[in-house]
């Protein structure tokens, strides 16, 4: 083995590691599993809440896991959340929460730098490029990210905005530059990690470290096995699927609305994944669709059905107008399956013309025409939608599978044990 590789150590950090939370708290346990795969000394520092579900999943490894302990404060902020407005939530009660995480992680990551010789310390969760960081001082390198963020609405969907947000999100945008300033770990850090240039764009004004860009999500293409299919014939049914929470911006109404358009004529179905805010709304707006079996509302999925599902539905759509990531596009890409989203956001580092289809996100009623055309396009041209699926398979193997993304990750760490010792 490369005697470099040998030498890293690296402590992961973040408030969850878990594949049950969704979104960006699979990012740190698929950092740790890899690493440790690839025979990496590898610790990580998670909440205790994560415990039942690591121990099921990291076997012997769970030895090199250190817990956030649970407090009542923790169970106070998050019962107080729980009545707020998902968006408010998470610039109140959510960002208390990750503070008062952020003085446990920097007290345990202190200790496990100097007992276990840790060089690297790698936060790659939260992924907001405004939320600040504890760790530093730590004896070692920092590296954040990569970070995906500096996201709102499109013009044309601002109406989407609730009256908090437009009162508060302006200034405390502002206000985090202070608070990164207060909490310097983004200040301090060796390396800044983020998805795209418009987290670059958001990230605070006063920093010391090098900014790089590296992909946010990835898939592990061990796990997600593209299934052989054949051409369908044009009189069978196509089969479109959402999976993703069912929240204003999701922009599902639309979908469903598109999707009433389309099944007049295309033999179609539509399956929807997921829970949220919206979920009665939208089983209300479907209840005819539903009633002749055209939409089957199907909750949350763990991933080995989401797994299932997507081997056997033909096009993934997902009209979010507010993205910044969208992990699921990589998972429908790594089975061969097209997709059809919103320019805007992550979706728009993902899908190329080759792949799927971009919608414009201009206003609600230019989505959704735009959103029919793309579907019946999709329905109607079954080798069109095989060429997509090969060429997403091909792009998350080359750019976004973990395999990849870890072999880019060693490289840094150790271009940035070599900064040190260069120094």
């Amino acid at each position: 083995m490369d005697p470099e590789i040998q030498a890293i150590r690296v402590l992961i950090v973040s408030e969850n590691a878990t594949d049950k939370f969704g979104g960006e708290s699979i990012l740190p346990l698929q950092y740790f599993r890899f690493l440790r795969q690839a025979n990496i000394s590898t610790w990580l520092i998670t909440h205790e809440r994560v415990k039942e579900r690591l121990t099921e999943l990291l076997g012997e490894d769970l030895q090199y896991v250190i817990f956030i302990p649970e407090t009542c404060l923790f169970s106070c902020l998050h019962n107080l959340g729980l009545r707020l407005h998902p968006r408010v939530r998470a610039i109140s009660t959510q960002f208390l929460m990750q503070c008062l995480t952020q003085f446990y992680q920097r007290k345990l990551a202190k200790h496990v730098v100097k007992t276990h010789g840790v060089n690297i310390v790698h936060e790659p969760a939260p992924v907001s490029p405004k939320r600040p960081s504890a760790l530093f001082a730590l004896g070692c390198p920092v590296i954040v990210g990569p970070m995906n963020g500096g996201m709102d609405f499109p013009r044309g969907f601002n109406y989407m905005k609730t009256i908090s947000e437009k009162i508060f999100y302006f200034p405390l945008r502002l206000v985090s530059h202070l608070v990164n300033l207060i909490i310097p770990g983004k200040l301090f850090a060796h390396l800044l990690l983020v998805a795209n240039n418009r987290t670059r764009r958001a990230l605070p004004l006063f920093r010391f470290g090098r900014v790089e860009e590296l992909v946010e999500n990835g898939v592990d293409l061990s796990l997600w096995t593209a299934p052989t299919t054949n051409l369908k014939d044009s009189q069978e049914q196509v089969n479109f699927v959402y999976i993703g929470r069912l929240v204003d911006w999701k922009c599902v109404d639309i979908l469903l609305e598109a999707f009433k358009h389309l099944r007049v004529n295309i033999n179609c179905k539509l399956f929807i994944v997921g829970g949220g805010d919206e979920k009665e709304n939208l089983i209300k707006a479907a209840d005819n669709l539903i009633k002749n079996q055209l939409v089957d509302f199907l909750g949350w999925l763990p991933h080995e059905e989401i797994q299932k599902l997507l081997a056997e539905i033909d096009v993934l759509v997902l009209p979010s107008v507010r993205e910044c990531g969208g992990a699921v596009i990589l998972e429908a890409m790594a089975m061969k399956k097209p997709v059809i989203a919103v320019n805007w956001g992550g979706p728009a580092d993902y899908v190329t013309n080759s792949t799927g289809i971009l919608l414009e996100p201009n206003n609600r009623n230019i989505l959704l025409l735009e959103l029919i055309a793309a579907m019946e396009k999709m329905a109607q041209n079954a080798a069109y939608r095989q060429q997509c699926g090969e060429a997403a398979y091909q792009r998350v193997e080359e750019i976004f599978s973990w395999q990849a993304k870890i072999k880019q990750i060693i490289d840094i760490y150790q271009q940035v044990i070599l900064d040190k010792h260069a120094k």
